[in-house]
């Protein structure tokens, strides 16, 4: 677990024991838990209504317990990690510039952790072009019947225990979930278009992310989509989302996955220039 992580579960323990109080405590507390679980759009709903109820950060203590009343803080990364850059620096000098924060020391490192991570390139400017290259190709024959396809997508849906609707209105999960059981039935086609209507919905990658009741996925985006564009033979976008997978640390280091994006990486490169 990051630090980054570790501060924002200790803010979330310390506001625990006030949430049965004011409902700006209950607020907080479930934007908290939200941000734990990386629910960032989620979270910002209910640090909106805590703001509503208590607009001015403080640190509140009794004998038995702290409150580190910190909303600007969190919606400051939550924007972060939804890509709004200048919002984020926007509730980081908001939350500096009241005196709560000098009260908290796991505030504090949050908040010079974010400073931080603002001030340096934003992986999204130094990798445009890969970004847009990936989405840049001619669209190969699918494999699987529509029957068969509905019966897979009913299936998925079902276990993602989701309501009949609209599928674009699925969260990442279903449509990731989707392009995984797609490549097993080597229909790299439509598994690319899941992949690709995952990452529309959810860019961060991350190891054992929860999707839905107790169930978790190691959500591996641009490790996938260079998969399904090697075995459709798009070399230069499978290039571009390997490039992408190792510049954001898609697949961590000890993952069997690794091994083989290398392998196709270098095949994919080889292929590009013959």
């Amino acid at each position: 677990m990051n630090r980054s992580r570790l501060a924002i579960l200790s803010l979330f323990f310390s506001v625990a024991a006030f949430a049965a109080g004011p409902p700006w405590g209950s607020n907080y507390e479930t934007a908290l838990q939200l941000i734990a679980q990386e629910k960032y759009e989620e979270s910002l709903s209910y640090l909106k209504m805590s703001v509503a109820d208590k607009p001015v950060s403080q640190v509140l203590r009794d004998r038995y317990s702290t409150l580190e009343y910190l909303p600007y803080l969190q919606t400051a990364i939550c924007y972060y990690h939804l890509g709004k850059l200048e919002l984020a620096a926007e509730y980081l000098d908001l939350e500096k510039s009241l005196p709560a924060i000098q009260d908290s020391s796991s505030g504090k490192k949050l908040l010079e952790e974010y400073s931080r991570k603002l001030a340096s390139p934003a992986p999204a400017e130094s990798s445009g072009t890969d970004r847009e290259t990936i989405r840049q190709f001619e669209k190969k024959p699918y494999l699987l019947t529509d029957v068969e396809v509905q019966k897979m997508k009913e299936e998925i849906r079902s276990q993602c225990a989701l309501p009949k609707a609209d599928e674009r209105s699925y969260p990442w999960y279903y449509h990731y979930e989707l392009g995984l059981a797609l490549t097993k039935k080597n229909d790299w086609q439509r598994a690319l278009d899941s992949f690709l209507e995952a990452l529309d919905h959810r860019e961060k990658p991350n190891r054992f992310s929860r999707t839905y009741g107790v169930w978790f996925v190691d959500y591996y985006p641009y490790y996938s989509i260079g998969l399904a564009h090697y075995h459709l033979q798009n070399w230069k976008c499978a290039v571009s989302s390997f490039r992408l997978s190792h510049l954001l640390e898609d697949i961590p280091r000890d993952a069997s996955q690794l091994k083989l994006m290398k392998e196709y990486e270098e095949k994919a490169e080889q292929s590009i220039q013959q």
